[in-house]
């Protein structure tokens, strides 16, 4: 059960270490996506306005996606060098150098960031908002301890305390 998460319902699990063979990342539609099926559409990232949107773009290498993994990799103390693609990404996530129960955590957190950045750029595209970098690091790291805090059962209960436990592996 290392590599499973059940959502907050235990209705549902994810394994998380297999969950690249399950996304179908050319059925997101992003920009590069619509252009590719025939729609005639600025293709720009929704959060940065500097590069075409695509899928690679928006999970890796947008700027303000990059704020996200750098506070990441620092809540985990560990420096890491991203792969070029969000599926490579995937892939190599491993849980190297952390305890057991860090390890577990430092699992979910990928998931957790694209669904943190996904969450903001649909704001960002069709409710008109503006992008608010404080409120996609509150959105990410808010949701990596509801999704993990079941987890970490023996640890800790508020979310300051979780962030103090994910610094002292």
């Amino acid at each position: 059960m290392d590599s499973r998460l059940k959502s907050s319902t235990n209705s549902v699990s994810f394994d998380i270490e297999k969950s690249h063979d399950h996304v179908n990342w050319k059925f997101l539609l992003l920009m590069d996506q619509l252009k590719k099926r025939g729609w005639a559409v600025a293709n720009r990232c929704f959060m940065c306005y500097e590069e075409e949107e695509s899928i690679d773009h928006i999970l890796i290498h947008c700027s303000k996606t990059r704020a996200l993994w750098d506070l990441s990799f620092a809540l985990f103390g560990v420096c890491w060098v991203l792969p070029y693609s969000a599926r490579e990404t995937l892939i190599e996530w491993g849980g190297f150098m952390l305890g057991k129960k860090h390890r577990k955590v430092w699992k979910a957190a990928p998931l957790c960031l694209f669904w943190a950045v996904w969450m903001e750029r649909n704001r960002i595209a069709f409710d008109n908002e503006d992008f608010s970098v404080h409120s996609l690091k509150n959105s990410f790291v808010c949701n990596l301890w509801v999704w993990t805090k079941s987890i970490v059962n023996e640890g800790p209960l508020t979310l300051p305390s979780f962030l103090d436990w994910l610094g002292a592996r």
